[in-house]
């Protein structure tokens, strides 16, 4: 066995020691790509982003140092779990790695189109692609502005790292690699959804310094667990409250900095493709042991948050959608439920009501950049003269939500076919909308950087 040990050693070090070269090769790709463009006075396909590499480079460090501290003479079994979770943190090492290479390959595919023969249809396909990718991470940068604020993007050195992937949209808190799933690479009013991933790291990043949000999640821990049933047993081991307080906390900063685009984003993702295989009285249970919180509940939450914040006020198309939402939400037809599985959704209504209502309370005094009465006035303006360039990428999904909102005629959310089956004018909405925000992120991100880019600093070990 002390053998055995001894060969899974080294073969770790050595896949360590081909994720660094893998690591280095990759961020020197990105620096001459991005550093080739600025030489050049040119927008860059991408930034270069130290601080991720600097995470991923520590990380990598904090692994082989605990290699280097594996004792051959201690119990194998020992041995064998800390060389198994070395092996673990390696693979996600690695995933990260190669979603870098990822961004890499889509903003930099297509840069030598003149090469071919095809060349002004190619280019313009590929002009299109390349400003989506820089409307995401416009989208991205101020969605992280608003919730997260400039001193953290300041003292994090955050530049956006969006990707189009086979994920859904997701949020690696080692990398700030954000996930944009392929199926939405077109569908740039559901991009919203990301609000949800950047508040993510808020919550996180609240419960390291105990905040006020960190002390109203753990203080309605017990009574969601009340609401959960849990027995007496099951507290302090399953952590489905503390998970669904946190989903529940990220839902409300989004709609709070992204009224009408995260919740009508939110609608279509959540009500049609998330639903509940609980049936039959067994609700409770089946959520007592999941991560997320039921649908309706979630919605609920985001239109309660919007009507004590103000927003819902603000726009008189966009009440009759919050009206519309909750008809829909009446109807309890989401999950098939029984009068019992329907008593515990009135609970946790109930339960996210009172959330709600103390989570607005305290926004205001974490620094959250909310959807103000300015901006729906400048929504307002751009919507009524047709004049989109001063608005921000928030401030254009708005619009086009609105405008979105006005084409359907139907009353009632039932039948969700009206908002996707709904195509009027779609590819020029998108491309509008699209070279909006790649006008964004040209001005306002790379413009940002001008002469000072070389502040940047490529320095591999």
């Amino acid at each position: 066995m002390v053998l055995y040990v001894e060969e899974r050693v080294e073969e770790l070090r050595s896949r360590l020691s081909l994720v660094e070269s893998t690591l280095k090769t990759v961020e020197q790709d990105i620096w001459l790509a991005f550093s080739s463009a600025m030489n050049s006075g040119i927008s860059p396909p991408i930034i270069y982003p130290s601080s991720t590499f600097q995470r991923l480079d520590s990380f990598l460090k904090s692994q082989k140092a605990s290699l280097r501290r594996i004792n051959l003479d201690a119990p194998v079994l020992e041995s064998i779990q800390r060389l198994n979770d070395l092996n673990s943190n390696t693979n996600k090492l690695l995933t990260e790695i190669m979603r870098m290479q990822n961004v890499l390959s889509q903003r930099t595919a297509g840069t030598d189109v003149e090469k071919i023969i095809e060349y002004k249809v190619a280019s313009q396909e590929f002009c299109m692609l390349s400003k989506s990718y820089d409307a995401v991470d416009a989208l991205t940068y101020e969605l992280v502005e608003r919730i997260l604020g400039f001193e953290w993007i300041n003292q994090k050195k955050y530049y956006p790292i969006s990707l189009f992937d086979y994920h859904g949209y997701l949020i690696n808190l080692g990398s700030y690699i954000i996930s944009v799933p392929y199926h939405d690479s077109f569908r740039c009013r559901f991009w919203p959804s990301l609000a949800h991933e950047v508040g993510h790291i808020f919550v996180y990043e609240s419960s390291q310094k105990s905040n006020s949000l960190n002390e109203l999640i753990l203080s309605q821990v017990a009574e969601l667990e009340g609401v959960l049933n849990f027995q007496a047993s099951e507290i302090g081991v399953l952590n489905s409250a503390t998970n669904q307080l946190i989903e529940l906390a990220s839902d409300a900063l989004s709609v709070y900095v992204c009224p009408t685009a995260f919740l009508s984003a939110a609608s279509l993702l959540y009500i049609p493709y998330e639903q509940s295989e609980a049936s039959d009285g067994a609700l409770a249970r089946y959520f007592k042991t999941f991560s997320h919180p039921p649908i309706d509940s979630r919605l609920a939450l985001m239109l309660n948050v919007l009507k004590y914040s103000g927003s819902l006020a603000q726009n008189k198309l966009f009440s009759e959608h919050g009206r519309r939402v909750m008809n829909f939400l009446g109807q309890r037809n989401l999950l098939g439920l029984t009068p019992t599985s329907a008593d515990f959704i009135e609970d946790y209504e109930r339960f996210v009501k009172i959330f709600s209502h103390e989570i607005v309370k305290i926004f205001p005094t974490l620094g959250i950049n909310k959807f103000g009465e300015n901006e729906w006035s400048s929504v307002r303006d751009a919507f009524l003269k047709q004049d989109y360039c001063p608005l921000s990428p928030v401030q254009l999904l708005t619009v086009a939500w609105l405008k979105r909102l006005t084409q359907i005629e139907n009353s009632g959310l039932s039948t969700i076919g009206n908002y996707l089956d709904s195509r009027i004018h779609e590819e020029k909405a998108f491309e509008a909308l699209v070279t909006l925000m790649h006008n964004y992120y040209d001005n306002y991100i790379i413009g940002k950087m001008g002469d000072h880019w070389h502040d940047i600093r490529y320095c591999p070990d």
